[in-house]
């Protein structure tokens, strides 16, 4: 959270850097595994399927079950052993770019996505 306030302060002053790969990336890791599951989504909704998000730089991939107002993050070997957690959208990009479109300071469309894009909207925290 804090480098996303950071990053907000750069820009502010027109100076904005990308966050650090492996910084995103736990960033990510926190809007998945406390964010997403403590209800601080932007938008309740009722979203269901599986997302799955890659961080090429930071060399990190994320499997997420949307199931109504829940959201669970998937162990990436149970994924690997059964159909039924197929990804239903993927999410690629950098590893900032993710964390920024988690806390909607960019858009999605900044990313490469393939799949159910309205499931993306159950994904930004507040």
């Amino acid at each position: 959270e804090t480098a996303v306030h950071r990053w907000d302060a750069q820009l502010a002053i027109a100076a904005g850097e990308p966050v650090e790969a492996k910084l995103a990336a736990d960033g990510v890791s926190e809007v998945l595994d406390t964010w997403l599951p403590a209800g601080k989504r932007r938008t309740p909704g009722q979203w269901h399927g599986v997302v799955q998000l890659v961080a090429a730089d930071a060399a990190q991939q994320w499997y997420l079950r949307l199931r109504g107002e829940g959201v669970a993050l998937l162990d990436t070997d149970t994924i690997l052993d059964h159909d039924d957690h197929r990804a239903r959208a993927l999410v690629s990009g950098t590893a900032s770019d993710l964390l920024l479109a988690l806390w909607g300071r960019v858009s999605f469309d900044t990313l490469d996505v393939t799949g159910d894009r309205g499931l993306l909207e159950g994904l930004r925290v507040s």
